[in-house]
This record gives structure tokens, C-alpha cells and sequence, in this order.
């Protein structure tokens, strides 16, 4: 998770598949997954295929 910090600190960044796997180890359900997909953007944190964020 250092690797995240640091990406974060410098800017938006995007977690890779392995990072959001230990995040989320098991499926969660769907609004489990939407409030934990809000959290990460009001940090600046996306995944493939998140919305963008606005500068």
C-alpha cells in the first residue's frame, strides 16, 4: 500500500487490479462496492474502468 500513498501524494492515481484485490479480497455486494468506489475517488484513487475525476 506504500506504492498507493506515494502515487496518491503526488496526484490522482489509479490502483492496478492486484492493489483493489487486497482492498476488496471478496466480492463485496453492489452497495458495498458503490460506497467503497466514493471513498476512493474523494481521495483521488481510480481503477480501470472508474469515471473520471474533475480537476
Amino acid at each position: 500500500m506504500d506504492a498507493v500513498v506515494d502515487r496518491a501524494l503526488a496526484g490522482p492515481t489509479e490502483l492496478l487490479p492486484d492493489e483493489l484485490a487486497t482492498l476488496l479480497p471478496t466480492a463485496p455486494d453492489a452497495e458495498r462496492l458503490l460506497e467503497a468506489q466514493r471513498m476512493l475517488r474523494k481521495v483521488g484513487i481510480t481503477w480501470p474502468g472508474s469515471p473520471e475525476i474533475p480537476e
